[in-house]
């Protein structure tokens, strides 16, 4: 629902508004999103390792995050999950540029375009599966706030009919909620396991910073996620 009202206010706002925000204006909220993962990783990292049990629970609990994510980055690439994101974004970005070259404002456009960037966001699947697994919507918030900003530049590309981009979005980051509510819920998975997730979860988090800053624009970080399926089932072996 924040991320919701995060792309209502910012569409609304970015109508109401004669002049998109400044460069520098922009920079300096993608900085504060940026610092803002860094705390939030923190805060995710030390949730985490915080149950381990004793200083070798801890050695435990970092090798299996560890482990997971060089096999998670391993079999990502294997199949090829990076690609498949990106294939969205180009086609995301081929609209937007296609758009702002014509000068047109096609309602079908905007929905299509906002809709893809908002969904393959890393964020969109980091937020979502650490809400439902602990409750913890610290990321939400923070996407909520780069879809606001952005939106606010794309209803002046694609005018009002990008705002309904919230459908799709509400729809997709709310049935991943539900679902890992729903894995929690299950007999079989511990909170060992639970803390493995939101570990992993935290180092990719570390992450997002490179690709907000444009530090590492190419930064494969979708190849990473299925770290997040692996670090449970090493802990449920271990």
């Amino acid at each position: 629902m924040i991320n919701v009202g995060a792309i209502l206010l910012g569409g609304i706002g970015g109508l109401a508004m004669s002049n998109p925000l400044s460069v520098g204006a922009q920079q300096r909220l993608q900085k504060a999103v940026a610092y803002a993962c860094y705390i939030v990783s923190a805060i995710l990292l030390w949730s985490a390792f915080s149950q381990a049990d004793g200083f070798l629970g801890f050695i435990k609990a970092g090798f299996i995050v560890f482990l997971s994510l060089i096999l998670g980055n391993l079999l990502g690439k294997k199949i090829g999950v990076q690609k498949q994101f990106s294939k969205l974004g180009q086609h995301a970005q081929t609209r937007m540029n296609s758009a702002q070259k014509t000068g047109t404002k096609n309602f079908n456009d905007g929905f299509i375009t906002c809709a893809l960037l908002f969904c393959v966001s890393p964020m969109a699947l980091f937020g979502a599966l650490q809400d439902g697994l602990t409750g913890d919507y610290k990321i939400l918030i923070l996407k909520a706030a780069v879809d606001g900003l952005s939106m606010m530049a794309f209803v002046k590309i694609f005018g009002a009919g990008s705002i309904l981009s919230f459908i799709p979005v509400g729809a997709y980051q709310g049935t991943l909620t539900l679902l890992a509510i729903w894995i929690t819920q299950q007999e079989a998975i511990t909170p060992a396991m639970i803390a493995s997730i939101t570990a992993t979860n935290g180092m990719l988090v570390m992450c997002l910073p490179l690709i907000i800053l444009n530090i590492g624009r190419k930064f494969p970080i979708n190849d990473w996620l299925p770290a997040l399926i692996i670090a449970p089932f090493i802990t449920w072996l271990w």
